[in-house]
């Protein structure tokens, strides 16, 4: 299927899927962890509010906000926020659910941009999408993805032909990080596990750092794209 729309008419294309199941953050009290140290827990946190982690949230949820990542503080598992009941939406605006199928199915990457929108509207990040084409080559089997970000033609896929669950993820990331450095904005998208359990973060280089030195599981902190493709066994793909 072809597409060559403005970004009104992509985001009106169907969301389904992203949202389901996803209103809460599954994960075992810290308090049951055998390694769990509570002052510890507190001064992650206390050090990620300095570092404005929580900036982009809505004053009445910060002090909700803290409470969970106090009390489901694991550096061997994740981290944890809380989603709106009704949208999905992060509501720290940072950690999304990322699901790898739906985002490489067909319409996934518009679908994820337009879940990422309140992010964005926080940032200020301009995502205009034009020259939207996405095609299934049913003679020689392959995926052929492009569009145009605020005026720049990107790749997506070119003549691919394997399950691209990690590759759709990672491209689409790599793009937007392009982007919000060419506006100047401090924040660049970070990886988080992959497949249906996959998730993406907005963090700033000193966030990252932070986070990156005191949680310890590979498989479930927020890494650099190609940190993250080399642990997930994402290969990189011919683009040109």
């Amino acid at each position: 299927m072809k597409y060559n729309l403005p970004l009104l008419a992509l985001l009106i294309l169907s969301f389904t899927g992203l949202l389901i199941g996803y209103s809460n953050h599954y994960q075992t009290p810290a308090t049951t962890n055998t390694y769990y140290n509570k002052t510890e827990a507190e001064n992650f946190v206390k050090k990620l509010e300095q570092l404005g982690y929580f900036r982009y949230a809505d004053t009445a949820d910060i002090d909700s906000l803290r409470q969970n990542m106090i009390r489901y503080y694991d550096p061997e598992n994740e981290l944890s926020s809380i989603w709106n009941d009704s949208t999905g939406v992060p509501k720290d605006y940072r950690y999304y659910i990322c699901d790898g199928e739906e985002v490489y199915e067909q319409g996934g990457v518009i679908n994820l941009l337009k879940y990422l929108k309140p992010t964005f509207d926080k940032l200020h990040f301009k995502c205009l999408i034009t020259n939207y084409f996405e095609e299934w080559d049913t003679k020689k089997k392959w995926l052929n993805h492009s569009l145009s970000m605020n005026g720049t033609p990107y790749i997506i896929f070119k003549n691919f032909k394997e399950i691209g669950w990690g590759e759709a993820p990672k491209r689409i990331s790599e793009i937007l990080n392009i982007e919000l450095k060419k506006q100047g904005i401090e924040e660049q998208i970070y990886l988080v596990s992959g497949g249906n359990d996959g998730r993406l973060i907005f963090l700033n280089n000193e966030q990252s750092q932070y986070i990156y030195k005191v949680y310890k599981n590979s498989s479930w902190k927020p890494l650099e794209l190609n940190e993250w493709a080399q642990v997930m066994g994402v290969k990189p793909m011919k683009l040109d």
